[in-house]
Formats: structure tokens, sequence, C-alpha cells
């Protein structure tokens, strides 16, 4: 199930990650979704499922591929 919700991002943050989003024929949901998974996927869920790794990461001042 999928939930919306809100949040702020610094608008020079916002427009790299539009950017790499557009690159990667993504919508910026998705890029920001999974860049989350990927950060998520260094540890385990809470049950011990690993979270997938695949799709940009999250590196010191933003998002790269």
């Amino acid at each position: 199930m999928r939930k919306p919700v809100t949040f702020r991002f610094d608008c020079e943050l916002l427009e790299r990650a539009r950017q790499h989003a557009s690159a990667d024929n993504r919508s910026l949901t998705n890029y920001v979704e999974t860049a989350v998974l990927r950060a998520l996927g260094q540890s385990e869920f809470a049950d011990g499922e690993a979270v997938p790794t695949t799709g940009p990461k999250l590196v010191s001042g933003g998002i790269d591929n």
C-alpha cells in the first residue's frame, strides 16, 4: 500500500534529484523511493528481511547514481 507524504528539500538538492530522475527516465517519486530503499538496504528491517540495494545511492551532499 502506498501513502502520500510531504517532505521539505533544499532547493538545490531537489533540482539535482529531478535531473537525476529525468536522466534515468524515472519519476521523482520513484527516484527518491529507490534512494531511500538503498539507504535502508545498508541495514535490515526489524523482521530480518533485507531491502533490495539497486538504483541510486545517497552520497554526501545529495543523491548520485
